[in-house]
């Protein structure tokens, strides 16, 4: 396979929601988090300040809140670009070569009303691509999914290395370092599913 492709965005809600996963995003959220409890707990002052524009002052606060959520999830999960001349992936401004492509997982999210499947792959300590396998809106087209498995077959997605711990000699329990992440055969049937 030869050329550049931009694989399929996730939808503006899946974008919002996979921003938090990211180190930018999770302090982002605390703040929401914390800005939440403040207005829970300040309400009745605020009320006893403003008086009925204490409404007004929340919605407000509300509306930038989560225009920053949005704003956040567009710039933290851009659509992913697979360069194959020169065999780069693209998140961004930042590339990574195919070659530092290690991790990936395969995540499900099932749900009474929903069934959808998540890939989740990039480098060690590198900025990581996210999409929708299988979802109501966003998920990949089978070109997409055609063009990503090429890229898997060059990359170098592998299990972690369990970690040698002293209170487990024998390693009984080494496939905790491991869960979460999937293989580069897992993801490779994920892809053709």
């Amino acid at each position: 396979m030869t050329g550049s492709h931009e694989i399929g965005a996730l939808s503006l809600w899946q974008r919002v929601w996979a921003a938090g996963s990211s180190r930018a995003g999770s302090g982002f959220f605390t703040i929401f988090v914390v800005l939440q409890l403040f207005l829970q707990f300040s309400n009745r002052f605020l009320w006893d300040i403003f008086g009925a524009w204490a409404i007004a002052v929340l919605v407000a606060i509300y509306v930038v809140a989560v225009g920053m959520l949005v704003i956040v999830g567009r710039i933290r999960n851009p659509p992913p670009v697979i360069d194959f001349d020169a065999g780069l992936m693209r998140i961004g401004s930042e590339a990574t070569p195919f070659g530092e492509i290690t991790e990936a997982s395969v995540a499900p999210v099932v749900t009474k009303k929903r069934d959808d499947l998540y890939l989740w792959f990039g480098g060690h300590k590198r900025r990581h691509a996210m999409v929708a396998l299988r979802a109501r809106r966003g998920a990949l087209s089978e070109g997409d999914r055609t063009v990503l498995a090429a890229m898997v077959e060059r990359s170098d997605i592998h299990l972690p290395e369990a970690k040698f711990d002293r209170y487990d000699p024998t390693g009984k329990f080494a496939w905790l370092d491991q869960q979460g992440y999937s293989s580069k055969d897992d993801v490779l049937k994920a892809l053709a599913a």
